[in-house]
């Protein structure tokens, strides 16, 4: 797919391929599963994750729209960084945690992919999510000590 970001996803984007070279690739690569080649997107996470970036420059989509037309509010960029960060530190934490069974762990980390493409698809970055007394509502929660 080719894809347009804009400006203000440099540093989020950057971050997330890092995620991707630094911790996705090396343990894909310990299961002998380096590349993807036919994926099983209900066993693989790295489908998921690849949609997730996709999401916020695809030709037409909400989100790039909003961008190109000035219409992306810095509380909506903020709810997307705050998404896309949490589902890289769940990565990681899946990642560290000491298990014999990878096949769980693949599982628990493609239903985090998917919960944040569902959140961002469905939500956050929908065309019709255009309220910015409820982002700073919710903004306001995930500033609460006891959320986080």
């Amino acid at each position: 797919m080719d894809c347009a970001y804009p400006s203000s996803f440099r540093s989020l984007i950057e971050d997330y391929l890092l995620v991707y070279i630094r911790q996705l690739h090396p343990y894909f690569s310990s299961l002998g599963r380096a590349v993807l080649i036919t994926p099983e997107p209900e066993v693989d996470p790295r489908v998921e994750f690849i949609e997730i970036v996709e999401l916020l420059g695809a030709p037409g989509g909400a989100i790039s729209m909003r961008c190109i037309l000035g219409l992306m509010r810095d509380a909506q960029l903020v709810l997307l960084d705050i998404t896309m960060r949490a589902l890289l530190d769940q990565l990681a934490a899946l990642l560290t945690i000491e298990s014999s069974n990878e096949s769980l762990r693949l599982i628990e980390m493609t239903r985090a992919c998917r919960r944040t493409k569902q959140i961002i698809s469905s939500f956050l970055g929908h065309e019709s999510f255009r309220s910015e007394r409820l982002e700073l509502l919710i903004l306001g929660h995930l500033a609460e000590e006891e959320v986080n």
